[in-house]
């Protein structure tokens, strides 16, 4: 086999070059490292509201400011829905809002959905992060909560995915 020229490998090279620069550069950036955010949330204010009773139920609609610490910091505003069973069960569903929060050190807003179920002991649930922006711009995970008298805690899996700068 014979080995190309000088100017010929200088060619291949090029060539090789062109086409592979435009398509490392059509890649997005590696996304983040999942990370854990743990630590408490404590009620701020939470105000309940009867809005209806159905075959032994009772539906509240809860409006609450959370303070959050540890490795996801800032206040969020949760809007949910609470069943009140008769049996002492209940369960809720409902967003959470925070405009200003910090979490593996970058700061944004974000909006999230989450779920609970429990009684007037204890509740565990679960949290979702569905959009963000801001600094939290590509934030996606969630994990559990749970909360009751001997206080509140979450374990948040998170990370971010990369974005593409508008063209």
């Amino acid at each position: 086999m014979r080995l190309p020229t000088t100017g010929m490998r200088r060619i291949l090279t090029a060539t090789a070059m062109a086409l592979a620069v435009p398509a490392v550069l059509a890649m997005p950036a590696a996304a983040h490292r999942e990370a854990t955010a743990v630590g408490a949330f404590t009620f701020l204010s939470d105000t309940q509201t009867p809005i209806g009773q159905a075959g032994g139920d009772l539906f509240i609609h809860e409006v609450a400011s959370i303070s959050y610490t540890g490795d996801l910091t800032g206040i969020a505003d949760a809007n949910d829905t609470i069943v009140v069973h008769s049996d002492g069960s209940l369960n809720a569903y409902g967003t959470e809002t925070c405009l200003s929060c910090t979490i593996g050190g970058k700061t944004g807003s974000f909006i999230a959905v989450f779920a609970f179920h429990g009684s007037a002991n204890g509740i565990a649930g679960r949290e979702i992060f569905v959009s963000a922006s801001g600094g939290l711009v590509g934030l996606h995970g969630g994990g559990p909560f749970q909360g009751g008298p001997a206080g509140n805690t979450y374990s948040y899996n998170y990370h971010f995915t990369p974005t593409r700068p508008d063209r």
